[in-house]
């Protein structure tokens, strides 16, 4: 209890301790508390010890009000006539539970307060009625040509940190096993660097590949392809040659009498890869 002897000796009535304003005596106890009253005018019984040591410096309510307040001033508003998605800016933010809002009006005409973390994040970009009425793709397409990070962008960024950075859920196949970035396509003017020589993505249904899968993210290896591609170039796919052309076996069924898992199957019983792949009858 030494501490709190010293604690409770300090006390005084009228001594200010933050907001709090001391108003009596110490009441004794296990845990002593004084009687004390808030700048606001809430008066309660405050742990002693809390006042001397300053970790008790208002009532709930001022503690409640000021963490608002201090949640309020890290929200920046946006400008007026800032175009988010299909939104426009129209007014001057207003705070309310906590939190900034602008009104908002949507290309179809709505109206709208929207809060301003849900525009600054791109969480928000239309009204209701016209979330609804637009497909993912065009959904996309907003968010890259209003305000919204260009997929390209995006495709760079994560290029980057899944062959540099040890805490990305893909760095185990793409940093850990020695895939590198090259030099010209990190930094300063890394992603004008990598966009002058991939290409704008051709498609929403397009992202990036490596066409060696064990080789680096550098020039000539390097390309936009589609999800279907990109699965036929895999580490895990079987390469069969016939006739000097090497294709993965999912692209050879396509002009196969029989099926992937066939051609597979074949392969596993030392069948040649011209009979595994052509072959109509059940044994080489």
């Amino acid at each position: 209890m030494a501490g709190s002897g010293a604690g409770m000796g300090r006390l005084r009535e009228g001594e200010l301790f933050g907001h709090w304003t001391v108003g009596g005596s110490v009441i004794p106890g296990t845990h002593p508390q004084v009687a004390c009253r808030c700048d606001c005018g809430t008066e309660r019984n405050v742990d002693a010890n809390s006042l001397a040591k300053g970790t008790s410096t208002r009532c709930r309510k001022c503690s409640n009000a000021n963490n608002e307040k201090a949640r309020l001033g890290r929200q920046r508003p946006l400008s007026i006539g800032k175009k988010v998605g299909l939104w426009t800016v129209v007014a001057e933010a207003t705070a309310r539970d906590g939190n900034l809002y602008m009104k908002c009006r949507c290309e179809c005409g709505a109206e709208h307060e929207v809060m301003v973390s849900t525009l600054r994040h791109g969480k928000s970009k239309s009204c209701a009625a016209c979330a609804r009425a637009m497909s993912i793709a065009e959904k996309r397409k907003i968010s890259a040509e209003y305000g919204g990070v260009d997929p390209m962008y995006r495709a760079w960024q994560r290029m980057i940190s899944r062959c540099s950075n040890p805490k990305d859920k893909n760095f185990e196949r793409y940093g850990a096993r020695g895939i590198k970035v090259c030099d010209e396509w990190q930094g300063s003017g890394g992603f004008e660097a990598f966009l002058a020589h991939v290409g704008r993505r051709p498609s929403l249904e397009h992202s990036l590949d490596r066409i060696d899968n064990d080789s680096d993210y550098e020039p000539g290896n390097i390309r936009w392809a589609t999800r279907k591609e990109q699965q036929r170039n895999t580490r895990r796919n079987c390469l069969v040659t016939i006739d000097g052309v090497t294709k993965c076996v999912a692209e050879w069924a396509e002009e196969s009498p029989v099926s992937a898992a066939t051609i597979y199957k074949r392969l596993g019983l030392s069948w040649s890869d011209q009979d595994a792949v052509f072959s109509e009858n059940r044994r080489p």
